[in-house]
């Protein structure tokens, strides 16, 4: 080996390589730092067999090249760098099998068909508009689309844009920039252009983010947003079930104070005869006590309708079988004469 001779490639490097954005400039592509501790375990060992060989590497080749070494030291110095080699080999095949998504762990020919393979899934997603991406469409403000959920809050609007992001496997600092502005009207979209010229760059989904929550959840908001919790009633043919699981959305989403009267509003707001019930049931198993939790009310009220189901199964059940006894009586019928089971047609 020759001491001028560049030093080969590591995967790490393949995975340290320059990627082009869409605006054409080269930028380093931000490593997330692992948070599983046996792997960041394998990668400071990784690294630490890395520096072993790049050093044993390093003396063995000035010392091929050193005429007054004794044969017998070079050929050491040889089975020592060739040692750490095997070594460094048999670890990364043993992590590759732990940590598969690692680049790092990966042969220099693994690694380059992993990185085109991720480059023409990025290039896909670059397409990709989720159907149910949400819209900033705040309660009590201008509803631009008529199609889509209002929101309670920004930052219930942000919740929900991150979670339609990861459904898709679109990371979201990759794609909040070209999905965002689908999700704005006019207005708002020029707002958030003036705010990212002003801002620090690179701007994060954290920052921008945080702008809107800003900008939208004001105290004015929160009192649209209380407002409409307070105003909310169940529709006449809603399901109690759905009705359930949207109050208590939305009254999170307003950060409606948790007690006593946010428990009387929810049973207020439902059908008479679910509220009626409801009380009945609380009075029932609590006494004079209302419970405090909006969960555990919102419990009593969807056992009450999985009882109500049941009730009404049982009555079908029985209507279609006005004389159940006497059913099962004739199938139990036996013949006078051979004692056999009797059915229309018998013969002994």
């Amino acid at each position: 080996m020759s001491s001028n001779k560049p030093a080969s490639p590591t995967p790490m490097d393949v995975d340290k390589s320059p990627k082009e954005n869409p605006t054409g400039n080269h930028v380093q592509e931000q490593k997330q730092k692992p948070t599983d501790p046996r792997m960041r375990k394998a990668l400071e060992a990784y690294k630490k067999m890395v520096a072993d060989v790049e050093k044993r590497e390093q003396v063995y080749n000035d010392v091929a090249l050193c005429d007054d070494v004794e044969p017998l030291e070079k050929k050491r110095k040889m089975l020592e760098l060739k040692e750490a080699q095997d070594n460094l080999e048999s670890s990364k095949k043993l992590w590759r099998k732990q940590h598969p998504q690692r680049l790092e762990f990966l042969s220099l020919e693994e690694a380059e068909q992993e990185k085109e393979r991720r480059e023409a899934r990025d290039k896909a997603q670059q397409h990709v508009v989720p159907k149910d991406l949400p819209v900033l469409q705040i309660a009590g403000g201008y509803k631009w689309n008529p199609q889509k959920v209002v929101h309670n809050s920004a930052a219930a609007f942000v919740c929900a844009f991150e979670r339609e992001l990861s459904a898709h496997g679109l990371p979201i600092e990759k794609h909040w920039k070209r999905l965002l502005s689908r999700a704005m009207n006019d207005p708002q979209y020029l707002w958030l252009k003036d705010q990212m010229a002003s801002m620090e760059q690179p701007i994060t989904w954290k920052a921008i983010s945080t702008q809107i929550i800003t900008k939208y959840d004001t105290h004015v908001q929160r009192y649209k947003a209380m407002r409409r919790v307070v105003r909310m009633q169940q529709g006449a043919n809603e399901p109690l079930n759905s009705y359930v699981v949207k109050f208590q959305q939305l009254s999170l989403e307003a950060d409606m104070p948790p007690g006593l009267l946010l428990n009387i509003i929810f049973l207020s707001s439902l059908q008479p005869k679910y509220a009626e019930q409801a009380l009945l049931a609380i009075v029932n198993r609590d006494g004079s006590d209302m419970p405090d939790d909006l969960e555990e009310v919102c419990q009593i009220v969807a056992a009450m309708k999985l009882a109500e189901v049941g009730e009404k199964r049982e009555a079908d059940r029985t209507q279609g079988n006005p004389h159940p006894q006497k059913r099962l009586k004739s199938k139990n019928k036996r013949c006078d004469y051979c004692k056999r089971h009797w059915e229309p047609g018998h013969r002994c």
